[in-house]
């Protein structure tokens, strides 16, 4: 690893705008051509994207004129992420410097140094992520500065060490690319330092707004309260109550027990008394 070997990561993070709607189909087919497709396979492909047409359904069931696509693939099928791949899969050759990470429309492209070199690691990086413009430009894609993100990483002593207003700029088009405490990347939440700190906390806090819901199962509602830590274990305890009465729910990590003294008459099981282990 980098850090292992002193040296710091410079990140950058971009944002295509409406990825999937903008694949030019001209262009898939010639790399579908290249990648070694044979004739009919591509005549398949084209047949597949062609001719698509999309209309607007309203509350009262009229449906709106039909227009034909031009461009992009289909969302929600199988074959959507694979020819997105395809699509995408040559912008590796336009990087000279970095190594790049790509799933889907997300894209991020990273390079090592020691941090006594860290102006020439950024001007390294700061050449390729021009190039990932100049390549989405090419492709028909359409790249959104003010969305991509740039980071330092690194241990704890070179991060904090790092006067982050004095770093040369990153700019996108032209658009200088601000400088993040961290990044999103396939669900994870990145820190400067690679610790699980904000991860964790950002989980905390989407758990925490899922539990500000109501549902009305078996006729009665049901409300959650909080999420919470126990000081002194390693566990996450959630607390329910159910609105129709007192009942409440208590889950822990090892086992999970369950009493209900209220439930609606609509429920056809009686009230009980569970214990379950953790399975």
């Amino acid at each position: 690893m980098a850090v292992e070997k002193r040296k710091i990561t410079a990140l950058v993070s971009f944002d295509f705008s409406k990825a999937f709607d903008t694949i030019d189909h001209g262009l898939l087919i010639s790399k579908l051509r290249r990648l070694g497709c044979d004739a009919l396979a591509v005549e398949w492909f084209s047949s597949y994207l062609s001719s698509r047409s999309l209309s607007v359904k309203s509350e009262d069931g009229a449906l709106s004129e039909q227009l034909f696509t031009t461009s992009g693939i289909p969302q929600g099928s199988s074959l959507g992420p694979l020819l997105f791949a395809i699509f995408i899969n040559d912008l590796h050759i336009a990087l000279r410097h970095s190594k790049h990470i790509i799933y889907a429309d997300d894209t991020a492209i990273f390079h090592h140094h020691f941090p006594s070199r860290i102006h020439e690691l950024i001007a390294d990086l700061n050449a390729d992520a021009n190039a990932v413009a100049a390549w989405a430009a090419e492709n028909k894609l359409h790249l959104n500065p003010t969305k991509a993100t740039f980071m330092i990483l690194g241990s704890l002593a070179y991060v904090s060490s790092i006067d982050k207003a004095a770093l040369p700029k990153i700019t996108l088009n032209g658009t200088s690319i601000a400088y993040s405490s961290s990044i999103k990347c396939l669900g994870v939440t990145i820190s400067p330092t690679l610790l699980w700190t904000k991860h964790i906390n950002s989980l905390s806090h989407e758990d925490e707004s899922h539990c500000n819901w109501r549902v009305q199962p078996f006729g009665f509602k049901v409300c959650c309260n909080r999420v919470y830590f126990r000081k002194g274990t390693d566990g996450i305890a959630s607390a329910q109550r159910y609105c129709s009465g007192d009942s409440t729910i208590l889950a822990s990590r090892n086992a999970c027990s369950t009493s209900s003294t209220a439930y609606s008459s609509s429920l056809s099981r009686p009230p009980t008394y569970q214990k379950c282990s953790r399975r």
